[in-house]
């Protein structure tokens, strides 16, 4: 599961990259966590920056157990599948936007490490996602996303055998701007061998805590895993 990422660039140098509006609310996130109102571009409002939820409500809002994974990553081959997911995609399409996410190494049965993945060619990038209009019982009107995850390519496979579906800006553009579930689909499926070059390091476990959020959190340290114990595992 992928629920942790960072976006901290300047408003300057998000429109610049990603050519829409940022609005005042706006503020940089180390440590981008499930409900957290975050920064989107959806194909509705191509030309401006909105905030969104993490995690689909309709599937976490009235619930009192802490929130799941389906409601915040959506495997894209699923989601090219179902007939309500494909009427999403075909309206409610949006781009994420990231200067990197999180992603747990497992080293031993007992033992997570996290490392920070970020390309250092394409500093902003974005994650292909699927957006919603909510209204609860007291008619209260929320927005919410959900991630779409493809398959791993090497450079993530011994994390997870899933990745966030990775966009650089020409694939964003079109992810925003087409309609057709044919087109969509392919494009998709292509991130896993074709999308911009990854680094990563080991990080602090302290992105565990949602409250953490500070610039060094995306500093490379010493391998260590969720409770702080060194590991001589890379």
């Amino acid at each position: 599961m992928y629920d942790r990422y960072a976006i901290y660039s300047s408003t300057e140098e998000i429109k610049e990259t990603l050519t829409a509006e940022v609005p005042e609310g706006y503020s940089p996130s180390y440590n981008a966590a499930p409900t957290h109102l975050l920064p989107v571009i959806t194909s509705e409002g191509r030309m401006g920056i909105s905030f969104f939820h993490w995690g689909l409500m309709t599937k976490w809002s009235n619930s009192k157990t802490s929130i799941s994974a389906k409601s915040i990553n959506l495997d894209s081959e699923l989601a090219f599948q179902r007939p309500g997911y494909k009427k999403q995609i075909q309206s409610h399409r949006c781009i994420v936007p990231i200067n990197g996410f999180y992603a747990w190494k497992r080293v031993s049965k007992k033992q997570l490490v996290p490392y920070y993945f970020f390309s250092p060619q394409m500093p902003i990038l974005g994650i292909a996602g699927l957006w919603e209009e909510f209204e609860d019982i007291d008619g209260t009107v929320s927005h919410s996303f959900i991630v779409l995850l493809v398959s791993s390519s090497s450079s993530l496979i011994e994390f997870e055998n899933k990745m966030p579906a990775i966009l650089d800006s020409n694939k964003s553009r079109i992810w925003l701007d087409s309609k057709d579930l044919e087109e969509n689909e392919k494009l998709i499926a292509s991130v896993r061998n074709d999308h911009p070059v990854l680094s990563s390091h080991s990080v602090s476990p302290s992105i565990k805590n949602i409250e953490n959020n500070y610039p060094d959190l995306i500093k490379p340290v010493p391998a260590s895993d969720q409770l702080g114990n060194y590991t001589l595992f890379n």
